[in-house]
């Protein structure tokens, strides 16, 4: 049994509207999760926000590095169909001493298309 939690898990949750977060603890405390009803609906998505920039390196390859700093001002979508999650508000410092991930954004829809 794999028990880690899969990264883009809150892709699955607005798919399938399961918290998996609270089922894993609830499996931990003893729920069988052999009659789960669940059913997928629609179409989602995640974007992911990175504090970084493109840099060309010695052999004129791109890099990607980190780009820490101040936040000036930072908006987010605010609709029923998206969730965001994020480390990052106006007037907040990207660290450099950790992950460069600031933000997720995660949109449903009926279909592909609606979701992008």
């Amino acid at each position: 049994m794999n028990t880690r939690l899969q990264v883009e898990h809150p892709v699955s949750e607005m798919v399938s509207g399961v918290d998996l977060v609270r089922l894993q603890f609830e499996v931990t405390q003893g729920y069988n999760i052999e009659e789960l009803d669940y059913k997928l609906n629609g179409h989602a998505i995640e974007l992911r926000v990175i504090a970084e920039k493109i840099e060309l390196d010695d052999e004129n390859d791109l890099r990607f590095v980190p780009d820490p700093g101040h936040v000036s001002e930072v908006y987010f979508p605010k609709k029923d169909n998206v969730r965001v999650i994020q480390s990052i508000d106006s007037g907040s410092v990207v660290s450099p001493y950790y992950d460069s991930l600031i933000a997720q954004i995660i949109c449903w829809g009926k279909s592909r298309r609606e979701a992008i």
